[in-house]
This record gives C-alpha cells, structure tokens and sequence, in this order.
C-alpha cells in the first residue's frame, strides 16, 4: 500500500527534507521518522537542512509522524 502523500505545503517540505536525511524516495503524511530509520543524529541533520522551518530534534523525537510534525512547526511559521 503506498504512502498517503503529504497534503500541505510544510507537510511536503518537511517530507523532501526527511526523505533526504532518511535517504528513502518519500515520507508519507503518517510515516514515523524513526520506523524509517531515523534516530537523534539524524533528527540533528533534518534540522540542519531545515530550509526556514523552525526544526528541532526535540519536535522531531516528541512528534515524529510527519503530518504531527508538520501541524507542530505550523504556527511557527505564520
């Protein structure tokens, strides 16, 4: 069953971010950072390449479903 792809802008920016530091094709909306094979570094490196999104690790580890991750950082943003 393929991944529901993400439905909102920081959804898909936050998925091509997390893609490239998982090095998998695509991060669905309800994919979990750490069963893809994510951990602390690499939640360190997603923040590194934040592209102005408001990313910690810590949102990463206390959110790590993208589309929970993505209405976390939201209200950063506005």
């Amino acid at each position: 069953m393929p991944a529901e792809p993400a439905d909102t802008e920081t959804e898909r920016a936050l998925a091509a971010i997390l893609a490239d530091v998982l090095e998998v094709g695509e991060v669905g909306r309800y994919d979990d950072f750490f069963n893809l094979g994510g951990n602390l570094s690499l939640a360190g490196a997603a923040r590194a390449r934040d592209g102005g999104i408001p990313l910690t690790a810590r949102m990463v580890f206390e959110h790590p479903v993208l589309c929970e991750l993505a209405a976390a950082v939201a209200p950063s943003l506005t």
